[in-house]
């Protein structure tokens, strides 16, 4: 009787300790760890960056300006004096001074100045840039950054993940604002004779382009330089033009078809594991992470309704036991009754992928539920987990019992989901340990820097890109 209850024990208390570990498991996910982050104290570490990560991150702000310039036109002056106030701070990077201009330019837009007046405001920023360097240190900002992440408590995947989402994509409309404007004021002046200026515009233009795709950082600036590069490229090119040049264009824009095509092959991960919507070489390691947790969701249900009746029936198998001829079987039968229906749910995980992905969306939207309004509804694997298990144990119990012997069904049916209850929560801890050592890994995989995920998707020199703008002196 004595091991009987030790089972039971055994059972609940590993059980427990089960789902305190899933519990655990599910909030070191990316989605759900993004509520660690204490934004103030956030705020607090940028303010001691140094180096380049602060250079970065100045010129970060600098094209935040530029794009809430864009949208709040009455905010433009303000911006302008900030901005202008920030590229003071820059030590190692002229990139500020094209960011300055940009804003000028929108300004003089705005106010209806003609073309032909913009050079006179612009030179003052533009003149003087021979062989400097516009830098954007993205990769310096984005690693400090996710080192504060990781500091409230974020894996360094999620915390590169939020790292890019906030500062990764700053410069995109700065970027494709300031070429337009420059290459048309470029055209301005070479029509009007002045050819210095204009070969001045389209140089600068051309060598902005040329380091940022060279640079290393995140897919996104890159590929926006390639293709805004073979623009340039291609519109003025002439009966006279370089032929490398031509060539050039023509590798850029194979490139970048390359990674968007390539890209359009690779799956997101699941919501819940993502929190950039990129694509991502790892992207079939998150479908698989996704899998072992939602099998370790499968296996805690189907641990409810085997613990209850293991609850409600133990006083018949702790009173009557079993017959010692039939012990060995009826406790081996149990164990693989366990083993099965986790394999029904690793199936039913396999053949239902998107089950995986919308499930584990409706979970994570009940964990919200106590702030944000439910969208998504119920789960469905915790009761198809549930019923699955009550269906096993009972038609097992079923079929192996005895008419004549006294309390047949119930002894065994105590037994079976007495011994299938520890057997459950023994794969449910041995699931969530093994699962959590896939998310670490997970984790260190999406840390790996932009460009590295980036150079697996359409490796930009496949076709000798890089090393043909490097020897290209624009």
């Amino acid at each position: 009787m004595a091991g009987r209850l030790v089972v039971l024990a055994a059972a609940l208390l590993l059980s427990v300790a089960g789902v305190s570990r899933l519990r655990a498991l599910w909030l070191d996910l990316p989605v759900p760890s993004l509520k660690r982050i204490d934004w103030d104290a956030v705020r607090q570490a940028r303010e001691t960056t140094t180096g380049d990560a602060r250079e970065g991150r100045i010129l970060a702000i600098i094209s935040n300006h530029f794009t809430t310039a864009l949208h709040h036109p009455d905010r433009l002056h303000e911006l302008l004096a900030d901005a202008r106030g920030g590229i003071r701070l820059l030590r190692r990077s002229q990139l500020g001074r094209l960011q300055v201009s940009a804003l000028t330019l929108l300004h003089l837009e705005r106010a209806g100045v003609p073309a032909e007046e913009w050079w006179l405001r612009l030179r003052l920023y533009l003149e003087g840039l021979d062989n400097a360097s516009f830098a954007h240190f993205l990769p310096a900002l984005l690693a400090a950054d996710a080192a504060i992440y990781a500091d409230q408590g974020l894996g360094p995947g999620t915390a590169r993940g939020v790292a890019l989402v906030n500062s990764g994509a700053a410069h995109g409309p700065f970027l494709q604002y300031f070429v337009a404007r420059l290459r048309q004021l470029a055209a301005q002046r070479r029509q009007a004779g002045d050819h210095e200026t204009a070969d001045l515009c389209e140089q600068i233009v051309h060598r902005l382009l040329r380091q940022w795709i060279l640079d290393p950082g995140p897919a996104g600036p890159r590929l926006l330089a390639a293709e805004l590069l073979a623009d340039s490229l291609e519109a003025q090119a002439t009966p006279s033009a370089s032929t490398s040049e031509a060539t050039l264009a023509r590798k850029l824009r194979r490139w970048r078809a390359a990674y968007t095509a390539n890209a359009a092959d690779i799956p997101l991960a699941p919501s819940v594991l993502r929190v950039v919507d990129a694509p991502t070489p790892v992207a079939a390691v998150g479908w698989s992470l996704a899998r072992w947790i939602a099998l370790a969701i499968w296996t805690a249900t189907a641990l409810i309704p085997v613990g209850l009746i293991a609850v409600a029936t133990g006083a018949f198998w702790i009173k009557a036991g079993v017959p010692e001829t039939g012990r060995r079987r009826y406790r081996l039968v149990a164990v693989w009754q366990a083993i099965f229906i986790v394999l029904i749910g690793w199936g039913v995980l396999v053949w239902s992928p998107e089950l995986v992905h919308d499930d584990l969306l409706r979970i994570d939207d009940l964990r919200r539920a106590e702030d944000e309004a439910n969208h998504f509804g119920l789960p469905y694997l915790p009761f198809v987990a549930a019923a699955t298990a009550l269906v096993v144990l009972l038609t097992v119990s079923l079929v192996g019992s005895r008419p004549e012997a006294k309390h047949p069904l119930m002894t065994k049916m105590a037994c079976s989901a007495a011994v299938s209850w520890l057997t459950l929560s023994i794969l449910l801890l041995v699931l969530t340990s093994v699962t959590d050592r896939f998310r670490r890994d997970y984790e260190v995989m999406l840390s790996h820097p932009g460009h590295e995920q980036l150079n697996k998707i359409a490796d930009p020199n496949a076709e000798g890109l890089l090393d043909e703008l490097r020897a290209w002196a624009p």
